[in-house]
């Protein structure tokens, strides 16, 4: 696999919850509320795009190229891991209810 096609799989996958399920959610949670969300998403998505474009030919996984950005410190990837966990939440509940309206 090329590293385009590397690039253009990591970009499609994070952009892909905040064009396509982001505006669906906003039909039901209202569009204040999305246009906080999806921006906060996707400044999370590109910042983590841009620490795996840096520094993954020197890593072997990505959990090795974000500690290599934050100089092998596990806090700041413990806590970098937390806040984009917390950051998708939001998503998730939103899907969840989108799945249990079409049942």
């Amino acid at each position: 696999m090329s590293a385009a096609t590397t690039v253009m799989g990591i970009v499609t996958g994070m952009i892909g919850i905040n064009c396509l399920v982001m505006p669906t959610v906003g039909l039901t949670a209202g569009y204040i509320d999305i246009v906080w969300t999806c921006a906060l998403m996707g400044y999370i998505c590109y910042y983590t795009a841009v620490l795996i474009v840096t520094h993954m030919g020197k890593s072997k996984n990505i959990k090795e190229c974000v500690l290599a950005h934050f100089k092998g410190d596990y806090k700041y990837m413990a806590g970098y891991s937390v806040i984009n966990w917390l950051a998708f939440l939001p998503a998730l509940f939103g899907i969840f209810r989108i799945l249990c309206l079409q049942i």
